[in-house]
C-alpha cells in the first residue's frame, strides 16, 4: 500500500503520522515526506465555495486529490439502490474497501437482506486516512456506498469483525458517521450497534461500543434482526424495547448481562448472570446445502485483495487442531452438494465476469466428493480461460487424480500447504500428526502435476517450542525443494512463518504468549537459515501479534485503551506502516493497563472473561484436550467425521452434528452443467472470431479510474456480455 495515503488533515493542519516521520528520517527520505505534505496541501485547496451535488455523501472534486478514488465511488455491478424501505441496515466492515469487499460472509448478508422488497442493506467501509481528513475538513458525515446516507441515519449498523485490530477503525467511522462511540452515550434516534463476525466470540474488548452483538452463522439470524426492526419501525418502539425484542433472537447477545469481580492480582472471578441467561448460545445454520448464497455479487471498480468469485463449498472443520480458532467455534462439519456448488457458479459467473473462481473451505482437502465436483468443473470450464483457486490444503488430501483435475483449472498459481510445525512431536501436540514421509509425498505429486511452486505455512511459538522444532522448518523445506529437483523442476518453495496467538474457545486459550524479543530471535534464527539456502523466507510483524494478544484474550477493561488510543491518532493497527506500538503502550498506560499481563498463562480452573459464551465445544472438552498437551507423549485425537464422537458438546443440544457419509455420493450422476447462454463451450473453435470495433466514452465518476481498473472492468463487462 502506498504510503501517501497516510496523511491525517484536522482542522486544516496537515499532520504526518509518527510512523512516517521515523520512517522518513530513518531512511533518509525527507523528499518523500515532502511530496506527502504537498499533496496534503492540494487536498485542502480543494474549491470552498460553493459546493456540488455530493456523490454517495463525497464531493466529486476531492477525487483528483485522494488515492484510489474507486474505493468510494459506488455504484458497481450487482449493487442495490433502494429509495424507500421499512428497514434499513448499513453493513460495516472496518478497513479499506480493498479488503472489505473480499469478505464473504458481509456480501452474503447483503443479498440476502436487499433480496427482500421492504428491507435494504447499504455497504460502508472504512475511508483511507486522506479521505478521512477530507471529511473532517469539510464537516461530512461518512456514509453508504449505495446512497450516502449517514451512518447516524440507519436503524442498524452491523458490523463484521473479522480481525482484531480494528479497533480504532470502528471508532473512526462511528465518528466520522455521526454515530457516539460509546453504548453508553446513543439514545433515541441513534442507531443500534450491532457487532458480529469470528472476533465476538470473545466480545469482552468490545463491550463498549456495541449495543449488541450476534454470534454465529448470520444467515438466519440476520433475517430475524431486519423482522424486528421493520415491525419495531411500524409500530413506533422506543429504543429499549428494540434491545429487549432483538436479544431474544438465538444468537443475539448483550455481554452487560453478564458481570464478574476483577481481583487485586488483575485477574478476574466467577462470572455471573444478571438475568435468568445462564449463557449465551450461537446461531448455528445446520441446512448449507439450501442456505441463500451470493449470486449476483457486487463487483469492484478497485482492485481488492480476492478478486475473484467464491463459492464456500462446506463450512466447519471436526480436524480438532488445538490452536485452531475457527475450527472451534464453527463445528460441525456442512457440506454443499457438487451440483449445488456448479449451479452457484454458473450463476457468479454469469453476473460478475470474473476470470477466477475459489473454493472456500477452513479444510477444502476434506470436502467428502472433491473427484466429482473437480471432474465435473473441468468438463464444465477447463476450456474456456478461467483459474480455479484454493485455499491451503490438508496434507494427504490431495490424490494423483485431484491433482489432474486441478492443474487443468488451476492456472498461473502455486499449491499452499499448511504443515504447522517442522517436527513430528510438535505435530503431534497440535493434533495435526502429518507425517514427513506423506508431506513429501504430497508435494512429489504435486510436482509430478506439472507445478512448480509450493508455499508452506508454519507457525513459530507453540507451546514448548525448541530451537530443534525451528531447525526442523528450515529441513523440511529443503528437502521439499530437494523433492522438486528431482522430478526435473526447479521448484520455487516459499516459507511463511506467522507467530501463535492463543485464542479462546481453544485447547490453547490457557497457555503462555512468546514475548516480542523471543520472537525476533526465533525469526532471525528462521531468516539467517533460509537466506543460505537461498529458500524464500516471509514472517508476521510481531509488533502486529503483541497488539493481537491483548486483544484475543482480552477483557472489558480494554475499552477505555481503545478510546485512549483513538485519540491519540491510532488508524489501521493491522497495517505495519500505520501501526504505532509506542502509541498504544502509552494508551495502555493511560488506563492502568499492563499488556504483557494479558500473555500470561492461565490456570485450568481459572475463570476467563468469555465464559459466558457457549461456542459449541465445551470447557470440559477443551480442558480434556489441553491435558494431552501435557502428556510425556501427546495423543492425537481422531477426526470425529471418520471416528467415533468425541463428546465435545456440539451435538448437544441441538443435535447439530450432520456429516455426509463418506460413502454416500450426494449426486448419483455426473454432473450436469448448465452453459450460460451465449457463452461458447470448451469444444468451440480456437480460432479467430469476428472482429468488433467498439468505441469508448468515460465519463462521470468513472473518469477516476486508474487505466488498470478500467481495462478489468471493461473485459468483465464483456464476459458478462457472453
Amino acid at each position: 500500500m502506498s504510503r501517501d495515503s497516510s496523511i491525517v488533515i484536522s482542522s486544516g493542519a496537515v499532520n504526518v503520522p509518527p510512523t512516517l516521520r521515523n520512517a522518513a528520517s530513518t531512511s533518509g527520505s525527507v523528499q518523500r515526506t515532502n511530496k506527502i505534505q504537498e499533496r496534503a496541501s492540494l487536498a485542502l485547496k480543494v474549491n470552498r465555495e460553493q459546493t456540488p451535488k455530493l456523490l454517495n455523501g463525497f464531493d466529486p472534486r476531492w477525487w483528483g486529490v485522494v488515492e484510489k478514488p474507486s474505493r468510494y465511488i459506488g455504484g458497481e455491478i450487482g449493487s442495490v439502490v433502494k429509495e424507500t424501505a421499512e428497514a434499513r441496515i448499513a453493513l460495516v466492515f472496518p478497513d479499506l474497501y480493498d479488503i472489505a469487499m473480499s469478505n464473504l460472509g458481509l456480501m452474503i448478508l447483503y443479498e440476502i437482506v436487499n433480496d427482500h422488497p421492504e428491507w435494504a442493506a447499504e455497504r460502508a467501509y472504512a475511508p483511507a486516512p486522506d479521505m478521512e481528513g477530507l471529511l473532517r475538513e469539510r464537516g461530512v458525515r461518512l456514509g453508504s456506498l449505495e446512497t450516502g446516507r449517514p451512518l447516524c441515519d440507519f436503524d442498524a449498523v452491523g458490523v463484521t469483525l473479522q480481525y482484531d485490530l480494528c479497533a480504532t477503525n470502528l471508532l473512526m467511522m462511528l465518528d466520522v458517521g455521526g454515530v457516539p462511540l460509546t453504548a453508553a452515550e446513543r439514545s433515541t434516534g441513534d442507531p443500534i450497534v450491532i457487532g458480529g463476525g469470528p472476533v465476538v466470540f470473545n466480545p469482552e474488548p468490545w463491550v463498549d461500543f456495541f449495543d449488541l452483538f450476534a454470534l454465529g452463522d448470520g444467515e438466519e439470524m440476520t433475517v430475524e434482526i431486519m423482522r424486528v426492526l421493520e415491525q419495531a419501525n411500524r409500530e413506533g418502539w422506543d429504543r429499549k424495547s428494540r434491545l429487549q425484542r432483538l436479544k431474544k433472537i438465538e444468537g443475539v447477545m448483550d455481554p452487560r448481562d453478564w458481570s464478574y469481580e476483577l481481583l487485586p492480582d488483575g485477574r478476574i472471578g466467577a462470572v455471573q448472570p444478571l438475568t435468568e441467561r445462564l449463557q449465551a448460545s450461537r446461531s448455528f445454520l445446520s441446512d448449507l446445502e439450501n442456505a441463500p448464497y451470493i449470486t449476483r455479487p457486487v463487483v469492484p471498480y478497485a482492485s481488492t485483495t480476492f478478486d475473484r468469485y467464491c463459492v464456500e463449498i462446506s463450512r466447519g472443520c471436526t480436524r480438532g487442531c488445538k490452536f485452531c480458532y475457527a475450527g472451534m467455534i464453527y463445528r460441525s462439519v456442512r457440506e454443499r452438494s457438487p451440483k449445488k456448488v456448479a449451479e452457484l457458479m454458473e450463476q457468479g459467473l454469469a453476473h460478475s465476469g470474473f476470470s477466477e473462481i475459489s473454493l472456500s473451505s477452513l479444510s477444502a482437502g476434506d470436502y467428502r466428493h472433491p473427484e466429482l465436483l473437480l471432474s465435473g468443473l473441468e468438463r464444465r470450464f477447463g476450456g474456456i480461460d478461467l483459474s480455479l483457486s484454493f485455499p491451503s490444503m490438508r496434507v494427504g488430501t490431495l490424490s494423483g487424480e485431484k491433482l489432474g483435475h486441478i492443474a487443468e483449472l488451476k492456472r498461473h498459481s502455486s499449491f499452499t500447504l499448511a504443515p504447522e510445525a517442522g517436527t513430528q512431536r510438535l505435530r503431534d501436540l497440535i493434533n495435526k500428526p502429518d507425517q514427513e514421509e506423506e508431506i513429501l509425498a504430497q508435494c512429489a505429486e504435486v510436482f509430478a502435476s506439472g507445478q512448480e511452486a509450493v508455499k508452506l505455512y508454519f507457525m513459530i511459538g507453540l507451546p514448548s517450542e525448541t530451537d530443534e522444532d525451528l531447525q526442523g522448518i528450515v529441513d523440511l523445506a529443503a528437502k521439499i525443494r530437494n523433492t522438486g529437483r528431482k522430478h526435473g523442476k526447479r521448484p520455487r518453495v516459499t516459507v511463511s512463518v506467522s507467530t501463535f496467538v492463543p485464542k479462546p474457545h481453544t485447547p490453547f486459550q490457557w497457555v503462555e504468549q512468546l514475548g516480542s524479543d523471543e520472537v525476533r530471535r526465533r525469526q532471525r534464527l528462521l531468516r539467517d537459515a533460509f537466506a543460505r539456502l537461498k529458500i524464500e523466507f516471509r514472517w508476521h510483524d510481531d509488533r502486529l501479534s503483541w497488539l493481537e494478544g491483548v486483544f484475543s484474550r482480552g477483557d472489558r477493561r480494554l475499552g477505555g485503551a481503545v478510546l485512549a488510543a483513538y485519540r491519540r491518532g491510532a488508524r489501521f493497527d493491522g497495517w505495519g506502516e500505520y501501526y504505532d506500538q509506542a502509541l498504544w503502550k502509552a494508551a495502555f498506560a493511560q488506563v492502568g493497563l499492563s499488556a504483557e499481563d494479558y500473555f500470561r498463562a492461565r490456570d485450568l480452573d481459572e475463570p476467563l472473561p468469555w465464559d459466558y459464551i457457549d461456542a459449541g465445544p465445551t470447557r470440559e472438552f477443551m480442558r480434556k484436550e489441553f491435558k494431552k498437551v501435557s502428556a510425556a507423549a501427546p495423543k492425537v485425537t481422531e477426526d470425529c467425521r471418520d471416528g467415533p464422537c468425541l463428546n465435545c458438546g456440539v451435538q448437544s443440544p441441538h443435535e447439530h452434528c450432520h456429516h455426509l457419509p463418506s460413502d454416500q455420493p450426494v449426486v448419483q450422476a455426473p454432473l450436469a452443467f448448465y452453459p450460460t447462454v451465449g457463452q461458447a463451450s470448451p469444444s468451440a473453435s480456437k480460432g479467430i472470431g469476428d472482429v468488433v470495433a467498439v468505441q469508448l466514452t468515460i465519463q462521470g465518476a468513472m473518469r477516476f479510474l486508474s487505466q488498470q481498473e478500467r481495462a478489468v472492468t471493461l473485459m468483465r463487462a464483456v464476459r458478462r456480455a457472453g
